[in-house]
């Protein structure tokens, strides 16, 4: 796949404002991604980082502002057209098909590859799958939904791969999870970001495991964004300002 020039910015999102209804929840945010970096997204409950991401994906619909990838305006585009053009959304609620295959909802990702008259790189990928995950290995043929929590939420980011994105967005993967099974999928994501070259863009309730995945950082603050450094620098400020980092275990 052709590469981008480093100085177009993957994600460029400018004065964006966004919300429900006659609720503005999002007000004036500025917001990059580069080629290959990793950038979370940080902030209490209800701070709106989730309705952020959903306007990234195309779920919701800006009510000013740009949204830019790869140059592209996409802020009027449904999220179908999103992902055909490298946005991946893997949402906190994970949105597998429980009485589908492991395998299906793998190929699912690829849905658009293999529509568009088959690729061949689809069974690559596939295998590649089972490489990052071991555990599809032994149960592609097994029904989603008899996974543990854990290996559903592996299974939505395999999925999300699947459509080769080049951008991911990830929101509160490590919701619901044992500390053990979060420490694996963060060394997952460790691994994908430096094996895959990712572009990620992460949402995650623990402030400190997300700053210590990803390169930068942005802090929100009742729909507002309020800092932006590099991940280490985020991380002091907020240790500093007493920032309460939510289930934290490393």
């Amino acid at each position: 796949m052709k590469k981008t020039p480093t100085d177009i910015p993957v994600l460029e999102v400018k004065a964006l404002n966004a919300g429900y209804g006659k609720m503005n929840i999002l007000t004036g945010l500025d917001l990059l991604v580069r080629e290959g970096e990793s950038v979370a997204l940080v902030g209490t409950n209800g701070s709106g980082k989730t309705t952020f991401l959903k306007v990234v994906s195309g779920f919701l619909r800006p009510a000013a502002g740009s949204i830019r990838f790869l140059g592209q305006d996409i802020s009027k585009l449904p999220p179908e057209k999103r992902v055909s053009l490298g946005i991946a959304h893997v949402p906190e609620s994970r949105e597998i098909f429980a009485r589908q295959s492991v395998l299906a909802n793998l190929r699912l990702g690829a849905y658009l590859r293999i529509r568009k008259g088959g690729d061949p790189d689809v069974q690559k990928d596939l295998q590649r799958m089972t490489e990052i995950f071991p555990v599809f290995s032994r149960r592609l043929r097994q029904a989603a939904g008899t996974l543990s929590g854990g290996e559903q939420q592996m299974l939505a980011i395999g999925r999300a791969l699947m459509s080769q994105p080049r951008l991911l967005l990830l929101d509160e993967p490590s919701t619901g999870l044992a500390p053990l099974v979060v420490k694996e999928i963060f060394r997952i994501l460790r691994t994908l970001i430096l094996d895959m070259n990712l572009n990620l863009l992460l949402v995650e309730q623990n402030t400190r495991l997300a700053l210590k995945t990803v390169n930068r950082g942005y802090l929100l603050e009742r729909g507002r964004l309020v800092r932006e450094d590099g991940s280490q620098e985020l991380l002091e400020y907020l240790n500093a300002a007493g920032f309460t980092h939510a289930g934290a275990n490393g």
